[in-house]
């Protein structure tokens, strides 16, 4: 998912300089998900007395939006109304780590180089709220304490290799990069291509959330509506069974 493209002009922060585990500047309410983390990690800070996530009281300025990723070891992306988010591109491309959180598929671009470790960290939402699985690397270490000196050091070389990572690999994330692969993969068959087919299969059941709530506008596609007068909500929400 892109939607434009930020370039990446600030230099990468350095490691042990941040002040807080994560960032998120978005809207918390279009999923469910999303609003449970961002809950959930406002309210906790580590043994330290880190912060688990930092995030502005008020729309910011791109300048000052980069600046403000700086002070995160990660920034927060987890899915909103689609199984992914923009700002995940956004992120890549300005040169910060991503730490995307999924609840029933996990909607990757490029999945290779997630699960190599090299452009960011993929969560699912229960991960990230016991810090087990991918979401261990929330809580191991920052400014150079922890306590376990061997999950620190280890979490630092992973983040410093994923800061690499997104530097290296940014044009995957923006139009022309998309482009490229797209092309190569349709004259090379998907050999000569990062992109890969994957089945997406039936739908996971999942108990976290058996309802989600709809903006009105999405009410045509949930409802089979076909005139205007259907596809106006006669309420502000709209709930539908996942």
């Amino acid at each position: 998912m892109i939607k434009g493209e930020v370039n990446a002009t600030a230099a990468q922060p350095t490691f042990g300089s941040e002040r807080a585990l994560t960032f998120f500047a978005g809207l918390a309410g279009s999923h469910p998900v999303r609003a449970q983390i961002i809950s959930k990690l406002q309210q906790q800070v580590d043994t330290t007395g880190w912060p688990r996530l930092k995030r502005p009281q008020a729309p910011l300025p791109l300048k000052a939006y980069i600046r403000a990723m700086d002070d995160a070891r990660f920034v927060l992306t987890p899915r909103g109304y689609g199984r992914s988010a923009f700002a995940v591109a956004e992120v890549i491309q300005s040169g910060r780590v991503p730490f995307y959180v999924w609840d029933d598929i996990e909607w990757l671009p490029y999945r290779g180089l997630w699960e190599s470790g090299q452009i960011g960290v993929s969560a699912r939402y229960d991960e990230v709220e016991n810090f087990t699985g991918s979401g261990a690397l929330m809580q191991h270490c920052h400014a150079g304490e922890a306590t376990d000196a061997s999950k620190c050091l280890l979490a630092e070389q992973a983040i410093k290799k994923m800061r690499a990572g997104v530097r290296r690999f940014r044009r995957l994330f923006t139009y022309a990069g998309v482009l490229d692969e797209i092309q190569s993969f349709a004259k090379s068959a998907g050999t000569a291509s990062r992109l890969r087919c994957e089945p997406l299969g039936p739908r996971p059941n999942t108990d976290y959330f058996k309802q989600r709530t709809l903006r009105p506008a999405l009410r045509c596609a949930v409802e089979g509506a076909r005139t205007r007068d259907e596809c106006s909500p006669q309420s502000r929400q709209v709930k539908t069974q996942i």
